[in-house]
């Protein structure tokens, strides 16, 4: 690639901008390999089935895909945007929804030695449907602040 890149460039400056390609993909690997680990336990627990585990590797593929691209063509939108934060956020919101199973998990178990069986089920029902209003409203919030930042920057 050193030689391919100095047909254009400073022999230095494709060794540089090579380096910075490697570091990016190399932490883009590590953050999608953390996202495959926990859609695995969530797929283990029995929170998410097959089919969304392989959306999810997808969806992780798809960006560490963005940030090989950006990285390596010094294009910020797509090695960091689209590739690298986005992975990092998909880690953020696959622990997420990890933690809300597991609470949610709890919170039954609790009730459940509490209440009789009917009033347990409708209380883990009004629990479960707060935590994902809770979840959805945090997530537009997050959107959001996403979309404005991105409009103060000029994209």
């Amino acid at each position: 690639m050193i030689e391919r890149c100095s047909a254009c460039h400073a022999e230095s400056y494709a060794r540089r901008e090579l380096a910075k390609g490697d570091a990016l993909l190399r932490e883009a690997d590590l953050a999608k390999a953390k996202i495959i680990d926990i859609a695995n336990m969530q797929f283990e627990e029995g929170s998410i089935d097959d089919m969304t585990r392989f959306s999810i590797y997808r969806e992780a593929t798809a960006h560490r895909f963005s940030a090989y691209m950006g990285g390596f063509h010094n294009t910020a939108n797509f090695a960091w945007d689209e590739g690298y934060l986005e992975l990092v956020s998909g880690i953020v919101a696959e622990r997420d929804n990890l933690i809300v199973t597991k609470k949610l998990s709890i919170i039954q178990g609790k009730i459940g030695e509490i209440l009789p069986i009917g009033i347990a089920g409708l209380a883990v029902a009004l629990v479960s449907i707060s935590l994902v209003i809770w979840m959805l409203i945090r997530n537009r919030k997050i959107s959001k602040r996403k979309a404005a930042e991105s409009v103060q920057d000029g994209n």
